[in-house]
C-alpha cells in the first residue's frame, strides 16, 4: 500500500490503494514506520512528501479488514504498534509535507497531522469521526493538532466528529495552501518540496531539530496515555453498540466510485 521513491532530493511516500480510498490496513501499519525510516536515513533525501493515488488521501482505518480485531477488543500495546509509524513521522529529523486531496478522514487526518506542512486541493474534506464510534483519535491527531490549532478548534473537530472542507481547514490554519485542482496540488507541492530541498541541508536539519525539541519530550508519553484510554473504550459497550452501524457506513464509502 505504501511505495517509497527518491527523486532530486525528494523522498516520496505514495499511498497506493486507490480502489479502497487508501484505507489503512495491517500492511499499511506494518510498512509505515519502515518507509519513513528508510527515507529519513538516506542521505539523498532532503525532504519527505506524502501523497496518495486516486480521489482520496485516505479514508482512515480499513474497518472491514480490521473489524474482527476491533470487535474483540484491543490492548494498549496493540494501539502503540499502530501508532509507531505516525510517531516515527512526527519525530522525523527531515521536513515532511502532506499533499491532501479528497477524503482525509480519521487515520488520514492523523497521518497529515504528523507532517510539518499540509497543503490540499479544493475538494479535500476532513474529519475525526472516532467519537461517533465511542472512542477517541489515538494515532496522534489530538496531540499534534493541539500544537498548531487553537484549543477550541481542536475540541470542535474532535468532539463533533463533523466533516469540514478545505476552506475551513485553511481558516483553521490546518493547511497552508489550497489549490484549485488535484493537478495544481501535485505541481505546487512538488515545487514547495524542491524549494525546501534546495536550501542548505545543515540549516534545514538544524531548524527541524529545534522544531522537534519539545515534541520529542512529550509526544511519546501522550500517545501511550491515549492508547490506554482507547483500549478501555474499545472494550466498552458504547463502542460495541456503535461499531456495526459505523462499519456499514464505511463499507458504503469504500464502494462508492
Amino acid at each position: 500500500m505504501i511505495e517509497a521513491t527518491i527523486d532530486d532530493g525528494i523522498g516520496r511516500l505514495l499511498l497506493a490503494r486507490p480502489e479502497k480510498r487508501n484505507a489503512m490496513n495491517a500492511e499499511f501499519f506494518a510498512k509505515l514506520p519502515e518507509a519513513v525510516e528508510s527515507l529519513e536515513i538516506d542521505d539523498r533525501v532532503r525532504v519527505i512528501l506524502i501523497e496518495a493515488e486516486g480521489r482520496s488521501f485516505s479514508a482512515g482505518l480499513d474497518l472491514v479488514s480490521m473489524a474482527p480485531a476491533l470487535a474483540a477488543g484491543v490492548t494498549p500495546e496493540t494501539i502503540t504498534r499502530l501508532q509507531s509509524g505516525f510517531l516515527r513521522l512526527a519525530l522525523c529529523r527531515k521536513p515532511t509535507i502532506a499533499a491532501i486531496q479528497g477524503h482525509c478522514i480519521g487515520g488520514g487526518l492523523n497521518l497529515a497531522a504528523a507532517c510539518d506542512i499540509r497543503v490540499c486541493s479544493h475538494d479535500a474534506v476532513f474529519s475525526l469521526p472516532e467519537v461517533k464510534l465511542g472512542m477517541v483519535a489515538d494515532l496522534g491527531a489530538l496531540e499534534l493538532l493541539a500544537e498548531v490549532l487553537p484549543r477550541a478548534v481542536v475540541a470542535h473537530i474532535a468532539l463533533s466528529g463533523a466533516t469540514f472542507r478545505a476552506v475551513d481547514a485553511a481558516g483553521f490554519n490546518l493547511v497552508t495552501r489550497v489549490y484549485d485542482s488535484v493537478d495544481e496540488l501535485r505541481s505546487g507541492v512538488t515545487t514547495l518540496a524542491a524549494l525546501i530541498a534546495s536550501n542548505p541541508q545543515p540549516a534545514v536539519l538544524a531548524l527541524k531539530e529545534h522544531l522537534l525539541a519539545s515534541r520529542q519530550e512529550s509526544l511519546p508519553g501522550k500517545l501511550a496515555k491515549v492508547a490506554a484510554t482507547n483500549a478501555a473504550l474499545i472494550g466498552g459497550k458504547a463502542f460495541q453498540d456503535s461499531f456495526p452501524t459505523f462499519l456499514k457506513a464505511r463499507v458504503n464509502l469504500h464502494e462508492t466510485s
